[in-house]
């Protein structure tokens, strides 16, 4: 007995009598055999290993459809972009998590020798519950990870593209708009994105338009203003996640490292150094531009911008 439950793009949630679990599409039906096997085999390969908060069930194929599927785990808390707005005031403890997290997914990608190359708040899963114990302390018990391989590659696979990107407009390296392609660096700067969005409470660019205007602003070097209630070591983390200059943003392990040294640092109540910050953090409101788009499509590169503008 089952029971469709929740539909999202490329993504299916069945309700079984035995569990919930998720049902992941991927592209059309007359999909090759082999691109669906690429991703599978990612994911496969990222998740299926010693201290893996996310669990890969196996494959499956609609008999009628001829849909593949991937079946996983069913994430409860859905997206990042979801969790966040129904849980504004995690506290910092719980954030650095969700970054250490994710740069350990991050990291076992970047292992396999794969760039994702559309890392996005709508691209991190949220799966577990926080417990309060006597104290009234929340312990982390959930995993965020990253989701959605469809359009990973290789490493070694040529990616610059003059014309056109695929992506979320503000997560998008500048590097990337520029025409060079994507690269393990340009991940990296998803994720200073994403930590930005977790410190502030806010969308990044939610207040203009996602347009060519914010393609040249952003390879000129606009990036969102940083909260001044999150704690030192971690906006100085975040500014050189996206630094300019790709050679200068760390590695995901770095960053796993990082997170990890603080959290034992802020888990000692005498040596905490955030707690400032966070009692300082609040809801924040986010009026959001009607051409504020923050699902993956396809962008024009700088080159291209420039050519249809010299074309006049």
């Amino acid at each position: 007995m089952r029971k469709k439950v929740g539909k999202k793009k490329r993504r299916r949630v069945i309700k079984s009598e035995r569990e919930i679990i998720a049902l992941k599409t991927i592209g059309s039906p007359d999909l090759s055999m082999d691109n669906f096997l690429k991703e599978a085999e990612a994911l496969f390969d990222c998740y299926n290993q010693e201290n893996s908060g996310f669990c890969i069930k196996g494959l499956t194929q609609d008999p009628i459809s001829m849909q593949y599927y991937i079946v996983t785990e069913y994430a409860e808390n859905g997206d990042l972009r979801k969790y966040l707005h129904v849980n504004p005031n995690l506290s910092w403890e719980n954030r650095l998590y969700i970054v250490w997290d994710i740069s350990l997914d991050l990291e076992r990608i970047h292992k396999a020798g794969l760039i994702h190359r559309d890392i996005h708040a709508g691209n991190i899963l949220h799966s577990g519950k926080f417990v309060h114990l006597e104290e009234g302390k929340e312990v982390h018990e959930g995993v965020a990870y990253i989701s959605d391989f469809g359009y990973s590659m290789a490493a070694s696979y040529p990616h610059n593209n003059k014309e056109n990107i695929y992506g979320v407009m503000p997560y998008i390296a500048p590097e990337v708009f520029n025409g060079m392609g994507y690269s393990m660096k340009s991940d990296i700067y998803s994720i200073g994105i994403i930590m930005w969005e977790l410190a502030s409470g806010k969308q990044p660019f939610a207040n203009i338009s996602h347009d060519a205007d914010l393609v040249l602003k952003i390879y000129d070097g606009l990036r969102p203003e940083p909260t001044p209630n999150a704690p030192l070591f971690y906006l100085e983390l975040m500014q050189s996640c996206w630094h300019k200059d790709p050679s200068k943003r760390p590695k995901a392990e770095e960053i796993g490292d990082m997170i990890e040294k603080q959290m034992e640092i802020g888990l000692d109540k005498e040596k905490m150094q955030f707690i400032e910050a966070e009692e300082k953090q609040k809801t924040a409101s986010n009026k959001i531009d009607p051409n504020a788009i923050y699902t993956s499509r396809l962008i024009p590169t700088i080159t291209s911008l420039l050519s249809k503008r010299n074309s006049f």
